[in-house]
């Protein structure tokens, strides 16, 4: 049974998702209806226009983007411009955040929310990203594997594969990474048992050491980012629970956030043992509201948990405001 005792903080937490929910026609009916959403994405497309020297408005408007939207040079720095979009859109209706956590490159966007960065900042860090896809490295990939790590770690104690745990979800979701033959065959493994697997098309390895002979060059993109506090408390998925918004400022965070394993599982954890239940997903499309939703039954706590956009439906769903 899960206990209905309510949540002992009011407000909405913003969870920022990372790549993985776009879809071609995201974010087109609301730029050209909602002022608010357009001048923020088109203060975000300058920024990375910028930086990258490509658009965002125009990737988004674009009638065909599903090969784009594959593009690891392109997908995060559009998401989250997205996000930022949408995070002031909720706010000019009333849904101001009380806390903000992400996951992955999810955190550039919530570190935008939080007042740590500002928005050239955001963009700098997934412009530093993208920058770092462009290089050649073995190629790589991720594998969604349905099982808590425990259970994961018994599978892969059983075979001599390079393979890495990537992020602890849920407890019944791990995401594993490494190099594409072994995750094939891991998932072929995992699958003749009876477990459902799901692979995450990037291209790389992400939060894993395969990263490594990029650390110095993607550090040298983020130098001079600012340090500050922030107005919102916020929480890490590299650690899992409250940090300073001063760490955000320093290119080894973000180095920690491509290269280290994402405790999502522990940051909602920390939230929710925190007081906080009320989560608001600021993404393209829900992909981490059922692992909120694990999380909170596991420690027999009730949540609830909204989300902004659904793919195919280019409107803001109704948030209510807390006041």
């Amino acid at each position: 049974m899960v206990n209905e005792s309510q949540p002992s903080r009011d407000g909405h937490v913003f969870v920022f998702s990372p790549q993985g929910g776009q879809w071609t026609g995201m974010g087109q009916a609301l730029y050209s209806a909602d002022p608010v959403f357009r001048d923020v994405l088109d203060e975000c497309d300058r920024a990375i226009a910028e930086m990258l020297g490509w658009s965002v408005v125009q990737l988004i408007l674009a009638r065909d983007t599903q090969d784009l939207l594959r593009d690891p040079t392109l997908v995060q720095p559009t998401v989250t411009s997205l996000q930022i979009a949408l995070t002031e859109l909720l706010r000019s209706r009333g849904v101001v955040p009380v806390a903000v956590t992400g996951l992955s490159m999810g955190e550039a966007a919530a570190a935008y929310a939080a007042g740590i960065l500002d928005l050239k900042g955001a963009a700098q860090v997934v412009a530093g990203e993208a920058k770092l896809t462009m290089q050649e490295i073995r190629p790589g990939g991720m594998l969604a594997v349905r099982l808590g790590r425990t259970e994961v770690e018994r599978f892969l104690s059983a075979t001599h594969l390079e393979i890495y745990i990537g992020c602890e979800l849920s407890p019944r979701m791990t995401v594993l990474a490494g190099e594409s033959e072994a995750l094939a065959k891991i998932a072929s493994l995992l699958a003749s048992h009876g477990v459902f697997v799901q692979g995450i098309d990037l291209g790389f390895a992400f939060h894993t050491t395969e990263l490594a002979p990029l650390e110095t060059q993607f550090k040298k993109y983020l130098t001079d980012l600012p340090r500050r506090t922030g107005l919102l408390p916020f929480y890490s998925s590299v650690t899992g629970v409250r940090e300073s918004g001063s760490v955000l400022g320093d290119s080894a965070y973000w180095w920690k956030i491509l290269s280290c394993l994402a405790r999502f599982d522990g940051v909602i954890r920390s939230l929710i043992q925190d007081g906080y239940g009320y989560f608001v997903e600021v993404g393209p499309h829900p992909t981490l509201s059922n692992s909120i939703q694990e999380i909170a039954k596991s420690l027999d706590k009730t949540v609830q948990v909204r989300s902004t956009l659904f793919r195919g439906e280019d409107r803001l769903k109704r948030i209510r405001a807390k006041t």
